[in-house]
């Protein structure tokens, strides 16, 4: 039982890794220019 758990558990880490980097690298080629115009618009206002 527990080394299911453990097969499982890290499984799902490693799923977990490789969707959000790939989330990250795709929502960085999408958004990266709004993101970088916001950055500067907060900087401006504080």
């Amino acid at each position: 039982m527990i080394d299911k758990f453990l097969v499982i558990l890290i499984i799902g880490i490693t799923l977990f890794i490789m969707g959000y980097s790939t989330y990250k690298t795709f929502n960085r080629g999408t958004k990266c220019s709004k993101c970088r115009y916001n950055s500067k618009k907060k900087r401006g206002n504080s």
